[in-house]
């Protein structure tokens, strides 16, 4: 999956399309003026982003960088873990675990570790057990997860749409 992962987006920048672009075009609505949360379920303007406020809607890293995602490697802005969300919500998970628990899967499975300021990503029933503290869990509720909320054809879009940016 590494050779056909071709866009590294910055996080932010303002002289270049960076992850907040990205978002605001993965997870418009059709009228491209506002993004849906994926934790709340609702649409909100499109912009202002946040800026460190909390005024405003947020992005969320679903595999977290507390848990072995760096904040320089290309597993920190990759589209098919970060997702627009409400920062008063931020965290819940309740909403869509199907769909988290598939870019859980994922993180897993496109991280080894191999490029530079990355770790080897890792979904397991024991999380703590993981070297460098690079382990998400647990494994069988994510399956649990998947199998109770099947994939449909809006993640499938969103999917394709992150591919294409």
């Amino acid at each position: 999956m590494s050779t056909t992962h071709r866009n590294e987006l910055p996080y932010t920048s303002s002289t270049r399309p960076d992850v907040w672009d990205a978002l605001i075009n993965v997870d418009t609505d059709s009228t491209g003026q506002n993004v849906h949360l994926i934790y709340s379920n609702k649409y909100v303007p499109a912009l202002p982003h946040d800026s460190g406020t909390c005024g405003y809607w947020n992005q969320e890293h679903l595999w977290p960088q507390s848990q072995g995602v760096s904040n320089s490697g290309m597993d920190n802005t990759d589209l098919h873990h970060l997702r627009p969300v409400n920062c008063n919500v931020n965290s819940a998970h309740v909403e869509k675990r199907g769909d988290i628990a598939r870019a859980i899967f994922y993180m897993d499975l496109r991280y080894s570790g191999s490029e530079q300021n990355t770790l080897d990503l890792v979904v397991s029933d024991c999380p703590s057990s993981v070297p460098n503290g690079a382990g998400m869990g647990y494994l069988s509720q994510l399956l649990q997860r998947h199998l109770d909320d099947p994939v449909h054809q809006e993640e499938i879009d969103r999917n394709e749409n992150v591919c294409s940016n």
